[in-house]
């Protein structure tokens, strides 16, 4: 099933109802793997005594991004693909728009490409993950959806050699 993190709203809103097995297990496989693929070498295990910001802001991350999913399933009842995914590039603008005010310089040529790319997969993929929610339930999509954790290892372990910690790998597993 999909990830507690983005099932947990889901059953809060009375739409589906986890079973304590699959709710144990998946916690269980949070705990030991990274909260999302993207986070690096930072994880949460219970054996941890200390939990470093970085962390909770990794958690923070996946309970907005659970939230934004279940936003873009119940908008596709009614508003087009296209449609959601233009509300969250408006949205995108004002909250980007706040740390660029701060830290910003100017790209170079090579960085606007760079940006561009980013943008056309980023736009790609959200549409494709709107369009997955319209064809289908939000437990068919997540399960597909959380493959990127197995992507993130393979592309981590190809082009910058990083050999996923043995606690990502069989937290990966439990939660498969």
């Amino acid at each position: 099933g999909a990830p507690v993190s983005d099932r947990a709203p889901s059953a809060f809103l009375g739409k589906i109802a986890p079973g304590r097995r699959e709710t144990s297990g998946e916690t269980t496989g949070q705990a030991c793997s990274p909260a999302r693929p993207h986070a690096g070498a930072s994880s949460l295990r219970a054996s941890s005594k200390v939990i470093a910001a970085g962390s909770l802001l990794i958690l923070l991350s996946s309970s907005i991004w659970a939230f934004a999913l279940i936003v873009i399933k119940v908008l596709t009842r009614t508003e087009s693909t296209a449609a959601i995914t233009m509300y969250a590039s408006l949205l995108q603008i004002p909250l980007s728009l706040v740390p660029a005010v701060f830290f910003w310089t100017w790209p170079t040529l090579y960085q606007l490409w760079l940006i561009l790319l980013i943008a056309v997969c980023g736009t790609t993929a959200h549409f494709c993950v709107a369009q997955a929610f319209r064809e289908a339930d939000a437990t068919v999509v997540m399960p597909v959806d959380f493959t990127k954790l197995i992507w993130a290892g393979l592309i981590g372990y190809v082009f910058f050699a990083e050999v996923p910690e043995i606690w990502t790998m069989i937290g990966g597993a439990v939660v498969f």
